[in-house]
Order: C-alpha cells, then sequence, then structure tokens
C-alpha cells in the first residue's frame, strides 16, 4: 500500500507538472518538455553504456542531441530563422567524425546506436514542441492525447494486475498481459468518448478514434524501452520519480505514440 500511494502522488505531481503549462503557459509547457528531454537523454545513454560492446560518451551524445532540440524548437518557437536548421545534420555528423578519431573497437555500432538514440528521443520531442506552439484548439490536443495515453497504461496495468492471465512478451516484458493490453483498449475508448461528447464535441471524429492509434503505440512504446533495460541489464532507467523510476519509465509510451498521434491529428485536420 505504501508503494501505491508514493507511485500515486508522485504520478499526480508528474501529470499536473504536465498538464497545467499546456492550458495557461506555452513558454513553461517549452521548458518542462526541454528538460524531459535533456534527462531523457542522460538516461537513455547511460543505459547504452551497460550495452555489450558499445562505448559512447553520454556526455558528449547528450550535448549533441540537447542542442539539436534546442535549434529545432527555437526555430518552430520563431526565435531562430528557419535557415538554421540546415545546421541539424552537422551536429549529427560531428558525432560520425569524433568517433573516426576516438580508437574504440566499435565506432560503427557507436554511431547505430547513438543514431538510433537521436530519432528515438529527437523526432517525438520535436514534435510536441511544434504542438506546443501551433495548439489553438480550446482543449489542447497534446492534453487530449497523453490523457488517452495515461489512461491506457493505468488501466492496462490495473487489468493485467488482477485479471491477467495469458503473458503478451514475456522474454521482453514479464508481467505485460494480453487480458492488460485490451483493457487500456476499452478504457482509453471510455474516455475519448467521454472527450468527444462533453469537453471537445468540435472533434469528436479524432478523439473516438484515436484509442485505435495511441493504444496500440503506447504498449509497444513500453515493450522497446523494455527491451532496451533488458539488453542493459536494469530494472529502471533511473529512480527520479519515486515509485516510478526514471523518466523514461514515464515517458516510453509517449516517445513512440506521438509521432503516430500527431500523423492522424495532420490526416484529420488537414485532408
Amino acid at each position: 500500500m505504501k508503494n501505491i500511494l508514493v507511485r500515486s502522488l508522485s504520478g499526480l505531481v508528474f501529470v499536473a507538472m504536465i498538464l497545467l503549462p499546456l492550458f495557461f503557459s506555452k513558454d513553461i509547457a517549452q521548458v518542462i518538455f526541454f528538460l524531459f528531454l535533456l534527462l531523457s537523454s542522460i538516461e537513455f545513454f547511460k543505459l547504452t553504456k551497460r550495452l555489450n560492446n558499445v562505448s559512447i560518451s553520454w556526455e558528449f551524445a547528450t550535448s549533441l542531441l540537447v542542442l539539436s532540440y534546442a535549434l529545432i524548437a527555437s526555430i518552430f518557437m520563431h526565435i531562430l530563422p528557419e535557415k538554421l536548421l540546415f545546421f541539424l545534420p552537422i551536429l549529427v555528423f560531428l558525432f560520425f567524425l569524433v568517433e573516426i578519431f576516438r580508437k574504440k573497437e566499435n565506432p560503427i555500432l557507436n554511431i547505430a546506436v547513438f543514431t538510433f538514440g537521436w530519432f528515438y528521443l529527437i523526432v517525438p520531442f520535436s514534435i510536441i514542441s511544434l504542438m506546443i506552439v501551433n495548439d489553438y484548439n480550446k482543449f489542447p490536443f497534446m492534453v487530449g492525447m497523453l490523457l488517452l495515453i495515461w489512461t491506457n497504461d493505468t488501466f492496462a496495468f490495473l487489468v493485467g494486475k488482477f485479471f491477467g492471465k495469458h503473458k503478451m512478451i514475456s522474454h521482453i516484458s514479464p508481467k505485460k498481459t494480453w487480458e492488460g493490453t485490451i483493457g487500456g483498449f476499452v478504457f482509453s475508448f471510455v474516455v475519448a468518448y467521454f472527450i468527444g461528447e462533453i469537453i471537445d464535441p468540435e472533434h469528436r471524429l479524432l478523439w473516438i478514434l484515436s484509442p485505435v492509434i495511441i493504444s496500440p503505440t503506447a504498449v509497444l512504446g513500453d515493450l522497446l524501452e523494455s527491451l532496451l533495460k533488458r539488453n542493459a541489464e536494469v530494472k529502471d532507467s533511473g529512480n527520479l520519480i519515486p515509485g516510478h523510476g526514471g523518466i523514461l519509465d514515464r515517458l516510453d509510451a509517449m516517445i513512440l505514440t506521438v509521432p503516430f498521434f500527431f500523423t492522424w491529428l495532420l490526416f484529420y485536420m488537414y485532408l
């Protein structure tokens, strides 16, 4: 019970820290997600140091990734001109060039892991920055997406804990069950229906169909991070959030879901 209470309280603080700025201050929301990107990068590259035959300087890799995001977000926020976006490939290739002179045993493997980490984090966080800047809907699309992700995660955990019998992918995530996955989808649909009917009826169809996109990608995002942790032989990506682990442990579902939801949002709004 004590662990559940700690997990619930820290979860509520985490949720409030994200949702409130999305309603009241886009600048604060950008700063918060910048901090999440920084912490996620540190956790990711520290995890990769535990992988066999991988030798990456987490400080250097994190610096390049954070600079890349800062450049992209600043352009989206109209702080910097769009022309500077051409510097982005230079930041990425800078890591490649450094590997030439580091004299490590597996430079190509290091480059591959860095490139994966760069796309894994930069793409969703850049989309988030763009959504925050351009979201003028009275009920922010980011808020609806996050609520559905968290609903899916919460009820997948609860249904799986009390009713789960059939393992989903036990060699990656031993506790994840098909019953939990189905439960997460069902409750996500209930929340999506409520959002579409009561909170944002102007975009009813968007929300009612969103669980079809969000639930599967949220589960896959969780499995992808679990795969990384299993290869690194750790239980959590960090210990920053009491009862939850690290930032990556809290954002893993969101990271994979964001690009798919954003594509669905564009399709709904403009096609």
